[in-house]
């Protein structure tokens, strides 16, 4: 038997033996390894859905930012090409004019 199994058998017997001097004295009787490992499961599982929700969460804003900077890109591209245009037509102008002199 591992050194783990061992420290865990003897820390679930010490549950045991205190959960049986509890009912023995008339206290309570819900204290034992069953009641314990229920209750270890029942919040194990609380702490999934947790995690869950919170990836649920992380995984959304992800999305909102991504999206955003999609926008971001598109406005700028546009904005850029705006800028640009009357350099670029002016270009075109002179090139076919400078064209059309060498003809």
């Amino acid at each position: 038997m591992k050194q783990a199994e061992k420290v865990l058998n003897t820390a679930l017997n010490g549950l045991d033996l205190i959960g049986y001097r509890l009912d023995q004295f008339g206290i309570t009787d819900k204290v034992n390894r069953h009641n314990a490992l229920a209750f270890l499961f029942a919040e194990q599982q609380r702490l999934k859905g947790e995690l869950d929700s919170l990836n649920v969460k992380v995984m959304a804003r992800k999305a909102q930012l991504d999206r955003l900077r999609r926008q971001f890109e598109q406005q700028t591209r546009s904005s850029l090409n705006g800028l640009l245009e009357p350099f670029k037509s002016t270009l075109t102008r002179l090139q076919d004019q400078r064209s059309s002199n060498a003809s």
